[in-house]
């Protein structure tokens, strides 16, 4: 079986035996963050990216080239290195959310018989959490 996520622009593909191997080789793990400190971090995350993007939007109004304010944050960095240990995200689902899985937020399988719907921060942390 297959895990297929829509990037928009394409398919990526994980094999859904790793992700089996990895809840076999971490059974008794548990998530290091509550799912409300997880969803609460994804939120201030999107609210910085819309201040941020509206920050370059004024520096280029006022500028000859184009600007991305917030490229090359530290700081968001430490914190989605941090999410993504806390949750052990081992195939980078939650950068996947951040940038790439909009508009649908969907992941099934390769043969179309189940499908996740990860539009709610919660519902992505629910799926990563289940090794599903």
């Amino acid at each position: 079986m297959i895990m297929g996520i829509d990037h928009g622009y394409g398919q990526f593909t994980a094999l859904a035996e790793r992700n089996k191997a990895r809840t076999e080789a971490s059974e008794g793990w548990t998530a290091m963050i509550t799912k409300e400190t997880f969803c609460a971090a994804l939120g201030q995350i999107m609210e910085q990216r819309e201040i941020d993007e509206k920050v370059g939007a004024a520096l280029e109004s006022v500028g000859d080239g184009h600007f991305v304010f917030g490229c090359k944050n530290r700081y968001l960095t430490a914190l989605l290195l941090v999410l993504k240990e806390a949750v052990n995200d081992q195939y980078d689902y939650i950068d996947w959310w951040l940038y790439d899985a909009s508009p649908d937020y969907k992941v099934w399988t390769d043969d179309g018989t189940k499908e996740w719907c990860l539009k709610e921060p919660g519902a992505l942390y629910d799926f990563i959490v289940a090794g599903t």
